[in-house]
């Protein structure tokens, strides 16, 4: 099965099996695609902006290019899928897994991860700027330039995971597990790190808050407010 620029916006395709469907620069802005089979498919430079992918199975699929904004894909299962330079910006994506998803200069700023298993992901400079990844697993990912500005990771584990040189500036990273990490060249401005882990962790050049500057920026906030 082959579709190229087709437009199905809005179309109820709930359940259907799509497994190794060939699908190209298709207009598919909030369809539902709840429990459908897709796994193996290829949805390259497609728009599913709005869509309902809850429950999907997209082991496999080649997502690349592809917009998911603000689409929910609660549950789904992500496992082994290219998403590069694919945009995830405001999606729900609870308890999903995208364990060795490749996930190059993709964006997930603003998305929900909560609960979400992104173990072994390739993620080289991928965003999460303002994500919710409360509880995620980040274990052994390659999260290399990505940046997790203002992001709550609070309780995520990022065990073995490589993290050097990410922009993790004013994100929440309180009860975190960073162990055996490498976080060289990692700048945390402003972070809270309350109870975090970081045992084994390469800390090499990682960037913290100046205490100056902190004071001298709590007293810039107050004079303007």
């Amino acid at each position: 099965m082959c579709w190229k620029v087709l437009n199905l916006n809005g179309a109820d395709l709930a359940g259907a099996d799509l497994r190794g469907a060939a699908i190209s620069t298709a207009l598919l802005d909030g369809v539902d695609f709840t429990k459908a089979q897709l796994g193996g498919a290829r949805l390259v430079g497609c728009v599913l902006d709005d869509a309902k992918l809850d429950g999907v199975d997209l082991r496999g699929t080649i997502l690349d290019q592809t917009s998911f904004e603000r689409a929910s894909l609660v549950d789904a299962n992500l496992t082994e899928v290219s998403v590069v330079k694919a945009s995830f910006n405001g999606a729900s994506l609870s308890r999903a897994k995208l364990l060795r998803a490749k996930a190059h200069h993709a964006q997930f700023d603003g998305a929900i991860l909560d609960g979400a298993d992104l173990r072994d992901l390739a993620g080289v400079a991928t965003s999460f700027d303002g994500a919710s990844a409360k509880k995620a697993l980040f274990d052994q990912a390659t999260l290399t330039r990505a940046t997790m500005d203002g992001a709550d990771l609070r309780q995520a584990s990022f065990r073995n995971a490589d993290m050097s040189h990410v922009y993790a500036e004013h994100a929440k990273l309180d009860h975190a597990d960073l162990r055996d990490a490498n976080m060289f060249s990692m700048h945390i401005h402003r972070a809270s790190i309350d109870g975090w882990q970081i045992d084994g962790a390469n800390t090499q050049h990682m960037e913290r808050t100046d205490a100056d500057v902190a004071r001298a920026e709590d007293f810039q906030r107050r004079t303007k407010s």
